[in-house]
């Protein structure tokens, strides 16, 4: 009869946060790939692209629906990208703001 497999040293999903097998090692992410700020502004731009001055509201309309589900992670990034939207559609720069 085959051996078990052996038991994976980190494990990425654990019901209680982060795994403690790994001595001194956290994971703090999931299987899938981390979402950086770039990814960010490029879906900010895309709505504003598709949607025009709609594009906040739209944003927005997304995390009021995210909120009663349970995928926390989600809800974030689409809050990232709300915030992102409404500064992309903002006219004028804010008083004492650096502009590139």
């Amino acid at each position: 009869m085959p051996s078990p497999l052996p038991k994976p040293l980190v494990q990425l999903r654990h019901p209680r946060g982060n795994p403690c097998e790994a001595p001194g090692f956290a994971v703090m992410m999931d299987a899938t790939m981390m979402t950086n700020e770039r990814k960010i502004w490029e879906a900010a731009l895309l709505l504003v692209r598709r949607h025009g001055a709609a594009a906040a509201h739209i944003a927005q309309q997304e995390v009021q629906r995210l909120r009663s589900g349970d995928d926390e992670l989600t809800c974030v990034v689409w809050c990232w990208i709300a915030r992102s939207t409404a500064e992309l559609l903002r006219p004028v720069p804010a008083k004492g703001e650096r502009v590139h």
